[in-house]
């Protein structure tokens, strides 16, 4: 992927429109104007059909992520709010080194219901927090809580993604990256949370979660369709944590899981802009939803990165 920014206009009516050329991991080239919070108003791309019911599901992908590849250039180039809090790569990071830091008491506080409803098809003894809808052998079940912190990311400037790759990077050569990978996954593991104090920078802080929202593919459609929970503010999370039930012993300590789970979505902002990620975030296993479903369908594009002891070349995997 390559991006090209060729500048600023002011429309008629006052508002400011950015242009930007990407150049897609198949040689196609796209004319693309947005504002500054993200929406797209002009796509031209002479490569693929105007129409996507005219396209490949592969050059539909190229498509999208020249999209996304665009608006992620332009927020860190010109800086404007052209990523939702919850896939930009330095909120993700600030959310991570959040819970890392969490004691076990505000682990379960904030998680204690979302590690229950997971654990719960696998532990008769556990009762579900919410009844599934469906039935999840014949129907995929993903559950979702958002993640709000204290601080507003974009206001207080810092760069947390920065933060978190010198911590890991770090913490990988001191001890190995297999090592520390295998810290990461060991219940009681606190190999990041004395993070803040080595390095002497303050972490942000989890304000509260939602409820749990069920996610399942359709009865009545092929589409998927959700059961929302309450939200305890309106603005948009910082993180979405999206999991299905991955076995009791997957969530034998919470907090790891959790850290896992966002580094691998972390993992996934890149690779569905078409862009390979860090090489502190080339792990396995589930990451963002929206992600997942492009890896579950097999697109030519994308490898299995949601199977945690998948073999892929360069990633590591998290569980064996």
């Amino acid at each position: 992927m390559n991006a090209t920014i060729d500048g600023e206009r002011t429309t008629a009516a006052g508002d400011t429109r950015i242009g930007i050329r990407v150049i897609d991991n198949a040689g196609g080239e796209h004319g693309i104007e947005m504002d500054r919070e993200g929406t797209i108003h002009v796509h031209q791309c002479e490569a693929y059909a105007d129409d996507p019911a005219e396209r490949t599901p592969e050059e539909n992908e190229h498509n999208n992520q020249a999209r996304r590849y665009a608006r992620y250039v332009v927020h860190t180039e010109r800086g404007y709010d052209t990523l939702e809090p919850y896939e930009n790569p330095n909120h993700l990071a600030a959310v991570t080194l959040a819970v890392h830091a969490m004691s076990d008491e505000e682990i379960e506080t904030h998680f204690g219901d979302f590690r229950r409803q997971l654990v719960s098809p696998h532990d008769s003894s556990v009762e579900p927090v919410v009844d599934p809808p469906v039935d999840s052998e014949t129907h995929q079940l993903t559950y979702r809580v958002n993640v709000y912190l204290e601080e507003d990311v974009a206001d207080i400037s810092v760069a947390f993604l920065e933060r978190l790759e010198v911590v890991l990077a770090d913490k990988a050569r001191e001890m190995g990256r297999q090592t520390l990978l295998e810290r990461l996954r060991a219940p009681g593991s606190e190999v990041l949370v004395d993070a803040p104090r080595e390095y002497d920078f303050d972490v942000a802080t989890i304000a509260a979660v939602s409820d749990i929202h069920v996610l399942y593919s359709g009865v009545t459609t092929d589409g998927e369709e959700t059961i929302p929970g309450a939200d305890p503010f309106e603005r948009p999370p910082d993180a979405r944590l999206e999991l299905w039930p991955l076995g009791v012993e997957r969530f034998e300590d919470m907090r790891n899981m959790l850290v896992i789970h966002l580094l691998c979505q972390l993992r996934d902002c890149y690779l569905c802009m078409g862009i390979e990620p860090p090489a502190d975030f080339r792990l396995l296993g589930p990451g963002l939803w929206r992600c997942t479903k492009k890896y579950v369908q097999n697109y030519d594009l994308y490898e299995r990165y949601h199977v945690m002891n998948e073999e892929i070349d360069g990633y590591e995997a998290t569980v064996r």
